[in-house]
């Protein structure tokens, strides 16, 4: 049953940092209400992997590129985490300095 249940999550994870990154902002408005919140936590922290980050040899977060293309969005994924108490464990899960990776 653990197995399962960590498999689960893994695939849940990726669908939603696949979808943030694809800048599907319909679909992932659809899945906030789906996932748990620890899911969408983790999906928001995980590192883009982009090429202009492996050139450049640093990363940003799923979360900064949606800061960065999808801003109001990024208020409203704020706001909604913030409801669900989940915005400040959000930003100490990734020790605050999510947006401090691109300076």
């Amino acid at each position: 049953v653990e197995v399962v249940r960590a498999n689960r999550t893994f695939h849940l994870i990726h669908v939603v940092k696949s979808v943030c990154l694809a800048g599907d902002m319909q679909l992932l408005d659809a899945l906030v209400d789906r996932v748990p919140a620890e899911v969408l936590c983790q999906a928001l922290l995980m590192n883009r992997g982009s090429v202009e980050d492996r050139y450049r040899q640093s990363g940003a977060c799923v979360f900064y590129t949606i800061w960065e293309f999808h801003f109001e969005r990024f208020k409203s994924l704020c706001v909604w985490l913030h409801e669900r108490e989940m915005l400040a464990k959000l930003l100490s899960m990734n020790g605050g300095t999510w947006a401090a990776e691109r300076g």
